[in-house]
């Protein structure tokens, strides 16, 4: 069971809170990436070729996943 009862509150175990953020790190990235072929066949399509949106080279940023607690 994902809520465990502790001093009359529910309460997530570790696991469950992992397995959530990890799926949500999954759907943000899909999403990034669904948004960057946007932008590019935005811009194949309007003939920009040469103004491509460059691939970021810093680290993903945080997710932030707020859990009941």
């Amino acid at each position: 069971m994902a809520l465990r009862r502790q001093a009359g509150r529910f309460s997530w175990s570790a696991a469950r809170r992992r397995r959530v953020l990890e799926r949500a790190e999954r759907e943000q990235a899909r999403e990034r990436d669904a948004a960057r072929e946007r932008l590019l066949h935005d811009a194949a399509r309007a003939g920009d070729h040469e103004r491509r949106p460059a691939r970021p080279r810093t680290a993903a940023p945080a997710v932030r996943v707020v859990c009941p607690v």
